[in-house]
């Protein structure tokens, strides 16, 4: 199971879902900082990764984590 299956089980998310989010933000850049300021795979603002636990926003692994939990979040809301 790759690591998007895994985060996205976790938080009882289709893995879909968050490969699409990512497809559409950054197009798979884990590098990607957007005009606005936005970071990595999902493409987190600085304050809401700091929200979301998310130290080094620009690590594949950490922007994951923080982008799902904030998408559970969301939808949840």
């Amino acid at each position: 199971m790759d690591y998007i299956d895994k985060v996205s089980s976790r938080y009882n998310l289709a893995s879909s879902l968050v490969k699409a989010a990512i497809k559409a933000e950054s197009n798979y850049n884990p590098r990607a900082i957007s005009s606005k300021g936005a970071l990595g795979l999902i493409q987190l603002m600085p304050e809401t990764a700091r929200s979301y636990k998310v130290l080094t926003p620009l690590n594949p692994y950490e922007n994951i984590r923080g982008g799902v939990w904030q998408l559970n979040h969301l939808l949840d809301y």
